[in-house]
This record gives C-alpha cells, sequence and structure tokens, in this order.
C-alpha cells in the first residue's frame, strides 16, 4: 500500500547499505510488484560497479535509460585465487555511448599483479581523459606507472577531484570550477622535476575556486630553483587546506599562499628534525614549518585559544580565533580525535590544527620544552586561553615564566601533567619586582599525578606562596581546580586510595588554597574522568 516514490526510496536505502546489485535481483523475486518497480526505475540501476560482468554492466547502462550515472571500481581482494580478471579495453567500448552521462566516477585501477598486466588499466584512464561533459567528481587511485591529463574543454562541470599514485600533467590543470582538490602521492610527468613546488602553486593558482585541498606525501625535490618569494598564490574561497609531509616541504608551500579569515589550516609532519643537524633539546618545531609572516595566514595570525598536547609519539598544537564547539566539546581529550579533513565532515575542527609524528625515542618530550620557548614568537600576545598537556617535570620555571610573559592577557590556563606533577610551575605565577604575570588570569586547573616522594607536596606549597605573593599584589585568582590523577592505569584507583597518595598535610594546604582563592575545587579522577 506504499507509494511507488516512497517504496523507491526504501529500495535505494537498503541497496546503499548491501550489495546493490544482489539485493536487487532477490528482491526482484518477492512479487511481481516489486519486480516491475525495480525493472522500470532507473535511478535503481545509475550506479554501476564495474568490476560485475560485462553482460550485467550493458544491462545497468540499459535499465539507467538516460539518467547521470555513477561509475566505481572498488579496490579487490588481495587473495589470488578471487581476482577477477578484467577486460578494460571491453569496458571502455561499452561506456563509450554513455559518456554524455556519467556525473561520478571512483575507480581503483592498479596493475602492479603480474597476471593481470595484460588487461591495460590504461584504457580506462585514456576514457577519463575523453569529454566528460557531466561529470561533477572523480576520484582515482592508481598503482605505478599510469598517467593522467585533463583538459579543461572536456571537464566543464568538475568540481571534485581527487588523484592518488597517478602521474599527472599538472599543466594540464586550469579547472576553475574545482571546489574541492585532494592530490596524494602524484608525480609529475617530468622525471626531474617530480614534485615540483612551482608546478603545485601553478595548480592551486589556476584552481583559484577552491574551498577544499588536500595534498599528502608530499616530496619536494632538492636542488630546484627556489621559488621567488614574492610568487603568493591566493585562495579567497579555500575554507579547508589540508597537506601533510616533512617540515621543510610544509613550510615551502606554507610561505607562498594566502587563506582567507575562517579557513581551517590543518598540517602533518613526518620526519622532524630529518634535515637538522641540532641538538634534539635545541630542534626548532614550530620554526621549522610556520612562515616567520602569519599575515597571510589568518589561522596563526588571529589567534586567541591555544593547545599544545604531547603524548606518546605525536606532538599535536590546536588553535582558534574562537572558542569554537571544538573547546567546549572537549573532543581533544579523547585519544582517538584526528584532524584530518580526509572525510569532508570532521564535526569540530579548529581553526589550526598541526599534527607532528614522532620516532617514540626517549628524548621526544624534549620537544615539548621547544615548542613552549617558540609559542611567544609565532602567537598572539592576546590569547586568552592556553592548555598544555604532557611530561612537565622537565620543564623549568624559566620556560613557564617566558611563556606567561608572552601572554600577559591569559584568562584561562590548564595544565596536564602526564605522569609526573609541575613543581616547577608555580615559581613562575609569582609577580616580580616590575611586573605580575598575566594580571588578569581568571581560572587555573592543574591536573597532575602524585609522586612516590611527596605526593606533590613540594608543587603545592610552592603553589600556595605563588597564590599568597599574587592577592598581596591585588591580582587575585578567581578560580582554582586541582586534579588528581591515577598513577598508572593498571593501579586500582578509588578515591579512598587517591587520599592516601596525597601529602600528609593535604588538608591543612587546602584551608590555605581556599583563603587564597574565590572558588577552590578539588577532583580525584578515576581512570580519567
Amino acid at each position: 500500500m506504499l507509494p511507488n516514490e516512497l517504496l523507491v526510496e526504501i529500495f535505494h536505502l537498503v541497496a546503499a547499505v548491501y550489495d546493490g546489485n544482489i539485493w536487487k535481483n532477490r528482491a526482484m523475486g518477492v512479487c511481481r510488484c516489486w519486480r516491475d518497480i525495480i525493472l522500470k526505475t532507473p535511478l535503481l540501476w545509475n550506479e554501476i560497479d564495474l568490476s560485475k560482468d560485462p553482460q550485467f554492466v550493458r544491462l545497468c547502462l540499459a535499465r539507467s535509460e538516460d539518467t547521470s550515472i555513477s561509475l566505481y571500481l572498488a579496490m579487490q581482494s588481495p587473495h589470488p585465487r578471487i581476482l577477477a580478471i578484467r577486460d578494460f579495453p571491453a569496458l571502455v567500448s561499452l561506456l563509450e555511448l554513455h559518456h554524455p552521462r556519467i556525473s561520478h566516477v571512483d575507480l581503483y585501477v592498479d596493475w602492479t599483479q603480474a597476471d593481470h598486466q595484460h588487461e591495460d588499466p590504461g584504457a580506462m584512464l585514456r576514457m577519463l581523459e575523453a569529454c566528460l561533459p557531466a561529470l561533477e567528481s572523480m576520484s582515482l587511485v592508481t598503482g605505478p606507472g599510469l598517467s593522467l591529463r585533463l583538459t579543461r574543454n572536456y571537464l566543464p562541470r568538475i568540481q571534485s577531484l581527487s588523484l592518488s599514485g597517478v602521474t599527472i600533467d599538472w599543466t594540464s590543470l586550469p579547472l576553475p570550477n574545482l571546489t574541492s582538490l585532494k592530490l596524494c602521492d602524484v608525480i609529475h610527468p617530468d622525471a626531474s622535476h617530480p614534485g615540483c613546488l612551482a608546478s603545485l602553486l601553478d595548480v592551486l593558482d589556476t584552481c583559484n575556486g577552491l574551498e577544499n585541498f588536500t595534498y599528502e606525501q608530499w616530496h619536494a625535490v632538492p636542488g630546484l630553483e627556489p621559488v621567488a618569494a614574492v610568487h603568493i598564490v591566493s585562495l579567497p574561497h579555500m575554507q579547508r587546506f589540508f597537506v601533510s609531509g616533512s617540515p621543510r616541504d610544509i613550510l615551502e608551500i606554507l610561505t607562498h599562499i594566502s587563506l582567507p579569515r575562517g579557513a581551517h589550516l590543518s598540517v602533518e609532519l613526518f620526519e622532524l628534525g630529518a634535515d637538522q643537524d641540532l641538538d634534539i633539546e635545541h630542534l626548532p618545531i614550530l620554526a621549522a614549518v610556520l612562515p616567520r609572516s602569519a599575515t597571510r595566514l589568518p589561522a596563526l595570525a588571529d589567534v586567541r585559544h591555544l593547545m599544545v598536547w604531547f603524548e606518546q609519539f605525536k606532538l599535536t598544537i590546536y588553535a582558534d580565533e574562537d572558542r569554537t564547539e571544538f573547546w567546549e566539546s572537549q573532543a581533544w581529550k579523547t585519544s582517538d580525535y584526528k584532524c584530518s579533513p580526509s572525510d569532508g565532515d570532521t564535526p569540530v575542527m579548529p581553526a589550526l590544527c598541526m599534527a607532528y609524528h614522532l620516532p617514540g625515542s626517549e628524548v621526544d618530550h624534549y620537544l615539548l620544552v621547544n615548542v613552549m620557548r617558540e609559542l611567544g614568537q609565532y602567537f598572539s600576545s592576546s590569547l586568552e586561553t592556553l592548555i598544555v598537556h604532557g611530561i612537565m617535570d622537565i620543564v623549568e620555571t624559566e620556560t613557564w615564566a617566558g611563556v606567561l610573559a608572552a601572554f600577559p592577557q591569559l584568562e584561562y590556563l590548564e595544565v596536564i601533567s602526564r605522569e609526573c606533577d609541575m613543581k616547577y610551575f608555580p615559581a613562575a605565577l609569582e609577580p616580580t619586582p616590575t611586573a605580575t604575570p598575566c594580571r588578569g588570569l581568571r581560572k587555573l586547573v592543574l591536573r597532575y599525578e602524585p609522586n612516590d616522594e611527596d605526593g606533590g607536596l613540594q608543587m603545592l606549597n610552592a603553589l600556595c606562596v605563588a597564590l599568597q605573593k599574587r592577592d598581596e599584589a591585588h591580582c587575585r585568582l578567581q578560580s582554582l581546580s586541582l586534579q588528581v590523577e591515577p598513577v598508572t592505569i593498571d593501579t586500582m584507583y578509588t578515591p579512598s586510595t587517591a587520599v592516601s597518595r596525597l601529602p600528609a598535610d593535604f588538608e591543612d594546604i587546602q584551608e590555605k588554597l581556599e583563603i587564597l582563592v574565590d572558588s577552590l575545587e578539588v577532583m580525584l579522577l578515576i581512570d580519567g574522568d
């Protein structure tokens, strides 16, 4: 009794979840009514799997009538017994009369399997070089040795383009209607100039309508002529700009682009320090990747909320102009949070996300100190929020004092000390003969693990002294939150055992703190909650 339109929509939704072709064949056997509806609905046949038998592909083309069609070819299972041999030239010939209807293409074309090299997958790429007037999006993943040339007049409606592993003629990309471009491990056809920065800038310059750009596995070539400093590519419509690679290569790209206000900038960095001969304790972190002038990158220039998050194998920096949903939801406290816009629908994403992948050596934790020393050089003194997470027992008072001096308008400060306390931090809060650090500081959050020696007594006593001096200097702290974490993940950590790890005179310390701040909160965390 359902209207046909509603029944078709249900069929379409179910076919998208299961193997659409198998499901449709079974559904047509339910009754004559279902069979007639499915057979006579072109929209149920216009998503065509090119891995199927050519006869079935021909059938789908006929039943889709004059509707737009989407072609897809997924990566096959690596098991050699179930690899299907494809006749790509025959498929291309079959599709030739339907070029004007092709609107979406999602293809995985690889000929690395020895048994498949006679399939001629290049024929499929030659089809993509033909005139496709209705094509709106193309996603292509290939193996080595396959090349592609795109022509503007042949692709008048192309808006989204994703290329991986293909050798492409950069000069063939004047596609001003593109709004989304993803390039992964893309190769320049001239063997002497693979990954040429000038070519990439030319691509961005000609595709000036881009809103989303992703470049992964960028490898610049040493010894090439440098791009002139005055060569700046403006991307006025950009919303999300993501690039990954080594710091040196990322710096080259960021130096020559200009993004509009509100654009999200994400960078993912590998091989940190690979090109440096410096001592790891003095290795530049921000300076290795960020241009000295940030006026063309509002995600850097307009920052008021900043976070430095160090964990094993990774150092991440988040920054925003406004306190967006990202900060309120605290999504960043989950270990699986990622800022890569690869799915195009990241729910919460800060204006700036920088992820450094670390080798996991013993000296990794020094990188946190290095980046803290550089913060004031790259972020505005009008910073309001600062959150720092990492191993804090190596961050000396001098480093903390430099951070607080760089951001005198700080209102919210959260320090999360990983596997230790922060005994050197409180002294940096003390007023000096010339100034009081962060006079407008309103809320301070300190999360730490009580150590075996004194349960954090040295830190707590130093905190009492610092807050007493600030109170006398008329810079009283409004809110203080002390959050005590489990010592190890494997330890059964209950409120009673938490209390036993605190200093014996903690109650006296708590009474002092209650006098020195307007609001005191003491939290004993269990499993991080």
